[in-house]
Formats: structure tokens, sequence, C-alpha cells
């Protein structure tokens, strides 16, 4: 409820594709669990597929939902938050993310200034 669910994946996101230079992120939820399903659905991953009796469970033997995200789909999603990324070189997630602070918000006054595409 209080959106930490959110700015933590948006952070393991960055990492992942600015920092790792990954060009796939997978994310496996509970089909039961809205909440989890809801962030990563709002960070723009996409429903991939149902893997039937995947695991097993105190509560029984569980399904997993996939979802999956590439990195032109995380720059798109960055892009519409209104961050900017210079197109000669690959994007740095330092440049959104201040020591220990987080992904600024577009409108924050401690955001660093935002880089050309």
């Amino acid at each position: 409820g209080k959106g930490l669910a959110k700015e933590a994946a948006t952070l393991a996101l960055c990492y992942g594709f600015l920092e790792l230079g990954l060009h796939r992120i997978e994310a496996d939820t509970e089909p039961d669990n809205a909440r989890s399903n809801r962030v990563l659905e709002t960070l723009g991953f996409r429903r991939e597929g149902l893997l039937r009796e995947r695991f097993r469970h105190p509560d029984g033997i569980q399904d997993s939902l996939i979802f999956g995200m590439l990195k032109t789909e995380w720059l798109a999603y960055l892009s519409s938050q209104g961050f900017r990324f210079e197109s000669d070189q690959t994007p740095r997630a330092s440049s959104a993310v201040t020591a220990g602070k987080g992904l600024p918000s577009r409108n924050s006054r401690n955001a660093p200034p935002p880089v050309e595409i």
C-alpha cells in the first residue's frame, strides 16, 4: 500500500538493465497474488504464461504466472515517466538513481538533470 514494492522493483530493473546490461528480465508470481501482479503490470511487464502445478507450497501444489520485460520496453517506460537518455551511449542507472535515494521523481529538486536523447 505504500509503493515500496514498486520502488524496489524499479531499482532492481534499473540495475539489471542499465548497470548489468541485461536484455530481458523475468518475474514469477503466484497467480492469486493480485498486488504483485499489478505492480509488475504497472511497470510494463507482460504476462507471458502460466506454468501449471509448478511448485510445492505449504497450502498444496501451486501454479506460477510468468511475466517478462525487454530492455527496450523498460527504456520506453522510463521515457514515458519523463526520463531521457543520450543516444550515443548506453544509459546508466547512476544517471537516474542518486546515492541511496532511489529513482527520483521527475519533479524532484534533488533529481539529476535529464540526459537528452
